[in-house]
């Protein structure tokens, strides 16, 4: 967490107006939080300028002027008291289970990106111009997702199935106990296959696939293959996002002017208020 500091001094004069130190407070919090406002809107520019791709604004930056998404989102502002006198603006998804896919934040500083899934040790990674992302700007296409393509578990050609209360069966999936993978388990076994929808299937490892992947069957022959997804381990994330020093640039140049502005309406209001006297 970055953490920026501002000069407040140019709030004392409100110190000669009465309860001056409760206007000098309120002229804090409200240029605070203008400047917070401030870098909230400057973010989606900001990105785009670092090269990031958005594919849901909405979630990223919310869905107003002033609505925070989790690009953007203020999580504190400033009041006009004691110890209140700070704001907070994060990147920061709203659900655990968002917060666990979130990748944004990881880009301030790089590193590497772990498989999110319980129990697994690769990331599949869907290939640019393929079905299942045709353009970078395209999200999943929901018929080649993993829940859309409904793998089958098959060994020596026939599917597996897996008793169920009654009479009923079902084809076991890549889920085990407590919701952990077994699919790179069973890829190790050459007797395993794991079929999908649309003819596609899963392949322990291909020269273009070292760790595994995805292909879909186009046509008849050996070869009439295309790789949809890649598994991928330790996938590398730049740290390309500079969140933190975008903040401190448009806090420097909006703070000083919006504590100015807010010193200047109290003083005018407090210029032309009437007062009254005793009779």
């Amino acid at each position: 967490m970055a953490t920026l500091e501002v000069d407040v001094h140019d709030t004392l004069v409100l110190a000669a107006l009465r309860k001056g130190a409760q206007r000098q407070r309120y002229a804090v919090a409200n240029a605070i939080n203008t400047t917070l406002r401030a870098i909230q809107a400057s973010v989606p520019a900001h990105m785009r300028r670092q090269g990031f791709v958005v594919r849901n604004t909405k979630f990223l930056f919310g869905g107003s002027k002033y609505a925070s998404g989790a690009a953007n989102k203020i999580t504190n502002r400033a009041k006009p008291t004691t110890g209140k006198q700070f704001g907070r603006i994060a990147v920061e998804a709203g659900s655990f289970s968002s917060a666990r896919r979130f990748l944004l934040a990881q880009f301030e500083h790089g590193g590497q990106r772990k498989p999110m899934t319980p129990g697994a040790k690769s990331s599949a990674v869907p290939l640019l111009g393929r079905p299942a992302r045709p353009s970078i700007a395209q999200p999943v296409v929901p018929a080649y997702t993993f829940a859309g393509l409904k793998f089958k578990k098959f060994i020596g050609g026939q599917e597996v199935k897996r008793k169920r209360r009654g009479r009923n069966t079902a084809a076991p999936g890549f889920f085990g106990e407590y919701g952990r993978l077994q699919l790179e388990r069973s890829l190790g076994d050459s007797s395993v296959q794991w079929k999908g929808a649309l003819r596609t299937f899963i392949l322990p490892k291909s020269k273009s696939a070292p760790h595994g992947g995805v292909f879909q069957r186009v046509g008849p022959g050996r070869g009439a293959v295309r790789m949809i997804y890649s598994f991928r381990r330790n996938v590398r994330l730049d740290a390309n996002l500079k969140y933190a020093s975008n903040a401190d640039a448009v806090a420097r140049r909006t703070f000083r002017d919006a504590l100015l502005a807010e010193v200047h309406s109290t003083l005018k209001f407090h210029a032309f208020t009437p007062r009254k006297f005793p009779a």
